[in-house]
């Protein structure tokens, strides 16, 4: 598809596609200065002062996150999200209520 593009075209795309390209390298490299650098240097040397600093790897395929905390639809969770009505059916799920209604009857 490139190929066939006229020269201005490609001129736009390669210049939006080179500053997609550093912003997410930009990114990429804060997140390794703040949870892997400081992160280390802060608190896992501290605790762990014989253990070396790791080898942070150049891309971006992952991202720290939490524990993840799933929520089984139980008893009554239909009635719930249905009760709503000026939402479109696909985002009712996630409002805050049956947010708070699933961690209720499960935990």
């Amino acid at each position: 598809m490139i190929v066939k593009m006229n020269f201005i075209d490609k001129l736009i795309f390669e210049y939006l596609t080179g500053r997609l390209n550093s912003s997410l390298n930009d990114s990429r490299d804060l997140l390794k200065e703040y949870f892997g650098s400081m992160i280390y240097k802060n608190s896992v040397s501290k605790f762990l002062p014989d253990f070396p600093e790791p080898e942070y790897t150049k891309d971006s395929y992952y991202y720290p996150c939490g524990t993840p905390v799933v929520l089984m639809k139980q008893e009554g969770y239909a009635e719930l999200v249905r009760s709503e009505t000026s939402i479109p059916l696909l985002f009712k799920n996630h409002l805050i209520e049956p947010y708070y209604f699933l961690l209720n009857k499960i935990y």
